[in-house]
């Protein structure tokens, strides 16, 4: 009975902040259920010893041992990995504290909405900064310039109109992009071509696994496919 009180207590929390929502969005309550249960199979039981005299145990009816759950293994899992591979925005609700979700429901003014879709790393999916796109292109594997710049290219095509730099001064003209990008250290020229540097690694540590890496994905797999079209000889 008490393993069904927590687990209970548990789906509860995490559910309760996004009820409103969810419904909104017209996701079933089940859907959310079974991946709740999905997570919960990483949790491990553990058992704290709890340093209380027997008189307090009886006054307070707690037992000396306690179960716990180790979430190091469920802290460590990306849950949203399969979405940015496949170029769609994953939104991690378990990412928002609880007041975010109910200002954007709420109608708060527009620079709020914005300002908390850019510190989750959703924004710039949309509207993607050039700069560090560049970097996450590089350290995806695209090292010649005249690639980078297609890939920014195509960015636009498909509907993600360019945002706001992040790295670099806002006047940066865009033609001039890589190479201002160079002589800020983020990027060196190595063997193949552009690699990042140590200031670049540690930039892009900070955002690699956020939604807005699923744009990245979108377009490498976007130009792949092309170029797989292209390169298909026609029977």
């Amino acid at each position: 009975m008490k393993d069904q009180e927590v687990a209970k207590d548990l789906f509860l929390a995490v559910v309760g902040p996004f009820k409103h929502q969810i419904g909104d969005l017209g996701i079933s309550p089940l859907t959310i259920f079974f991946q709740l249960i999905q997570q919960m199979t990483l949790l491990k039981p553990t058992q704290a010893l709890v340093a209380t005299s027997h008189e307090e145990d009886s006054l307070s009816g707690n037992p000396d041992n306690s179960t716990c759950f180790d979430l190091s293994t469920l802290a460590q899992t990306d849950l949203v990995q399969a979405d940015r591979s496949l170029g769609i925005c994953g939104l991690p609700l378990y990412d928002f504290s609880e007041a975010e979700p109910e200002a954007m429901n709420s109608g708060a003014s527009v620079e709020v909405i914005r300002e908390i879709l850019l510190a989750r790393g959703i924004l710039q999916f949309f509207y993607p900064p050039p700069d560090s796109t560049v970097l996450s292109l590089v350290d995806r594997g695209i090292y010649k310039p005249s690639e980078v710049a297609a890939h920014l290219s195509v960015a636009r095509r498909l509907g993600h109109p360019t945002g706001n730099m992040e790295l670099l001064p806002p006047e940066t003209n865009f033609l001039d992009l890589i190479e201002a990008i160079k002589e800020q250290g983020y990027v060196i020229e190595g063997e193949l071509g552009l690699e990042l540097s140590e200031p670049g690694k540690t930039t892009r540590g900070a955002i690699k696994f956020r939604p807005r890496e699923g744009l990245i994905s979108k377009l490498i797999n976007r130009i792949s496919a092309n170029l797989n079209l292209t390169l298909t000889p026609t029977p």
